[in-house]
């Protein structure tokens, strides 16, 4: 498989749709690639994301304060206990950054 693919190729590949996500792995060693996230602009958080190596992939990961824009935006539970951790461990994200 040569060239890059459209998200159309990518979600076919994971066996989801364009509203859904996928899952590989066990917990607590698993991975969940989301097509949609809530509270959050695609192109800032891309920015925003680190880039670790995964057994020769790349994996872009959540910057701390878009992971807390995204756990307040789901409104859940769990979330929002997640969001009390991260902005204690990385501080209030800002209005806009």
């Amino acid at each position: 498989m040569g060239g890059s693919l459209d998200i159309d190729e990518v979600m076919a590949l994971l066996g989801t749709t364009r509203l859904g996500f996928s899952l590989a792995g066990i917990p607590p060693a698993r991975i969940e690639i989301l097509l949609r996230v809530s509270g959050l602009d695609f192109d800032l958080s891309l920015k925003r994301a680190r880039v670790e190596e995964q057994d020769g992939v790349s994996l872009f990961v959540l910057h701390p304060h878009d992971q807390i824009r995204n756990k307040r935006a789901s409104g859940r539970e769990k979330d929002l206990l997640d969001v009390k951790t991260l902005v204690r461990l990385h501080g209030e994200p800002p209005e806009e950054d």
